[in-house]
């Protein structure tokens, strides 16, 4: 599906207080190497959220490497040793778990500083196949904080939404909202 028909049916379902003043928008870099994109979705023509591949693979290497230095990451001759096989079975396993602890600590720390990239929003673009209950309940907190956005949210179940333990994403887009509605 092509993205404008995609963008179309994701700000129709906006609700009526914010139709208008929520944009959603898309560019890919055509001519550069892996075609990197961006995403932003604006209200009242400010950012208020985006994603950078370039920006988010740029900080997570750096974060990465802190990570490393502080050993809570394999060190280089682990990887080294792990690409080439000569780690026990045992090792390997203890290797990948490490690995992929140390990968979700970046991603989920990125996110609290508001970084994402475009390959980790990939549902958001099915956003309208989903349920309103779905929504709310993904695992993607872009979909969740979109969800604030929709106008299948009541206004009653809005102002019950206990907030306090969501991604600060969530809890922006769904004051907006609120505000937008004078709650």
């Amino acid at each position: 599906m092509r993205w404008t028909k995609r963008k179309q049916m994701l700000e129709s379902l906006l609700c009526d207080s914010l139709q208008g003043r929520i944009q959603i928008n898309r560019v890919v870099y055509r001519q550069s190497h892996d075609q990197p994109s961006r995403l932003t979705i604006t209200f009242d023509k400010n950012e208020i959220f985006a994603t950078d591949n370039i920006s988010y693979e740029r900080e997570a290497y750096r974060l990465g490497n802190h990570m490393e230095r502080s050993e809570e990451m394999p060190s280089l001759d682990e990887r080294y040793r792990f690409m080439m096989d000569e780690l026990s079975e045992t090792e390997s396993l203890i290797y990948q778990h490490r690995m992929e602890e140390a990968n979700n600590k970046v991603e989920e720390t990125l996110h609290q500083r508001g970084l994402y990239a475009d390959y980790t929003i990939y549902d958001f673009f099915n956003y309208n196949q989903l349920s309103i209950q779905e929504a709310m309940n993904n695992r993607s907190e872009v979909i969740r904080a979109y969800a604030m956005f929709d106008r299948r949210l009541g206004m009653r179940k809005l102002q019950n939404i206990d907030l306090h333990q969501e991604q600060p994403l969530v809890q922006k887009f769904s004051s907006i909202r609120k505000n937008a509605e004078n709650l």
